[in-house]
């Protein structure tokens, strides 16, 4: 046999063939549309659609809740020609539930209706579940005041633990969104900090601490099907020092040759000392505790008795949380004496002005009584600054001064009329 002859042969059986598959086609057709022109399909992983807006739920301010759109799923049982039916998704079936029983929060069985979402021609025999128990409430939103509490931690030797705090505030809040009936069951949010007890902290150290939820019997509230504007927050652990140093009371307008014997109470107790406490590299350079200052012009005989507050540098506090103390000056060796003053002294007088009181001026002048029953009216001048100020008659705030007095101070602030020339 000739290679003519061969490729002739192989070429009618190609012929052959593609001929055969294509009657086989047109015979399944014929009997597809003729003998069987009808199908039933069952289509499975259907989404359900859950929107419920302009619904009633939607009118009524309720939303499904506890239910997963990804895993709300059912199957579809089509009937049509079967070679629509076989085209047929689940893209192409709309599912979804009857919310017309839905009158309050509360859980509901909602029946399920399906829809032939596109121009193809094939209708829907069932549905399978043919109901869906869903569950639905209002949505709150509610902002919660976060607490803390530490657990495990512990203070290297010669050192306290200080109060937690918020690493970046003095107050935190937690806004809590979801179901009513989760969230109204939120009693308090708390931020937990688990240290590690074996590890003996030496310096103030933070953590980023989980926020828990719990009801009002202390259980704790799963975060499932809420949001929360935060999940953990950083807290600040405090290591500090504490030492008892001295309490200094100071003074502003105190005579240069005078200072009183003080008595000083905190907290109802008389002390002369103070417990502090704060970070251990502070502590150790602060030597000493001082209170606002006395201002003398109001000390007197009769007024002696002073509360002030106390002057702590950055990062210290009292042990006790005290703020004040009451200061009592010793005022049995003082008199009090009215005095009238007729000159005047002008002190930072760069253009030379000169001043005279227009008017004397009486004064209450306080000290030893040895001192003040020496003391006469003309030992006594008003001082007056004259920085910025012009000539002309005017009314100035002086100081009572002496000329030969250094332990001496008025009582109370005075003002006097002058004139002030070139």
């Amino acid at each position: 046999m000739n290679n003519t002859q061969k490729k002739s042969i192989f070429s009618s059986k190609r012929i052959t063939a593609l001929v055969s598959f294509i009657i086989a086609v047109i015979f399944w057709v014929t009997i597809t549309l003729v003998e069987n022109p009808e199908s039933t399909r069952i289509i499975s992983s259907v989404p359900i659609y859950l929107d419920t807006t302009d619904t009633i739920v939607d009118e009524q301010g309720l939303s499904i809740i506890g239910l997963n759109e990804k895993n709300a799923v059912c199957s579809v049982r089509i009937n049509g020609a079967s070679y629509v039916v076989n085209s047929v998704s689940a893209e192409d079936i709309l599912v979804k539930p009857t919310f017309d029983d839905v009158s309050a929060a509360g859980k509901y069985t909602l029946k399920l209706s399906a829809t032939n979402n596109t121009s193809k021609k094939f209708t829907i025999e069932s549905v399978t579940p043919d109901s869906l128990v869903a569950q639905f409430d209002y949505i709150d939103t509610v902002s919660y005041d976060i607490q803390i509490k530490v657990k495990n931690a512990v203070a290297a030797d010669g050192l306290i633990l200080g109060t937690e705090r918020f690493t970046n505030s003095d107050s935190a809040a937690l806004e809590v969104s979801g179901p009513r009936s989760i969230v109204s069951r939120i009693s308090t949010v708390t931020a937990v900090v688990k240290a590690d007890k074996k590890q003996k902290l030496t310096a103030t150290k933070s953590y980023d601490a989980p926020i828990k939820l719990y009801d009002s019997d202390g259980k704790t509230i799963s975060s499932d099907g809420l949001t929360l504007s935060m999940n953990t927050i950083s807290v600040s652990v405090p290591v500090l020092k504490t030492k008892t140093v001295p309490i200094r009371c100071t003074y502003t307008n105190k005579p240069g040759a005078y200072t009183p014997s003080a008595g000083i109470t905190v907290d109802g107790k008389s002390t002369s000392r103070i417990e502090i406490e704060g970070t251990p590299d502070i502590v150790h350079k602060t030597e000493f505790i001082e209170l606002e200052p006395i201002d003398f012009y109001s000390v007197s005989k009769s007024a002696n008795t002073f509360k002030k507050k106390f002057v702590l540098p950055s990062g210290i506090s009292t042990v006790s949380g005290a703020e004040s103390a009451i200061v009592k000056l010793s005022t049995t060796s003082l008199k009090t004496k009215t005095f009238t003053v007729s000159s005047a002294v002008a002190v930072n007088n760069d253009n030379k002005f000169k001043v005279k009181l227009t008017q004397p001026i009486k004064v209450k002048i306080c000290g030893l009584k040895s001192v003040i029953n020496d003391l006469k009216a003309s030992d006594l001048y008003a001082e007056v600054d004259l920085d910025g100020k012009a000539v002309g008659d005017q009314t100035l705030s002086v100081k009572i001064k002496s000329r030969i007095k250094d332990n001496i101070w008025q009582v109370q602030n005075y003002e006097a009329k002058l004139a002030v020339t070139e």
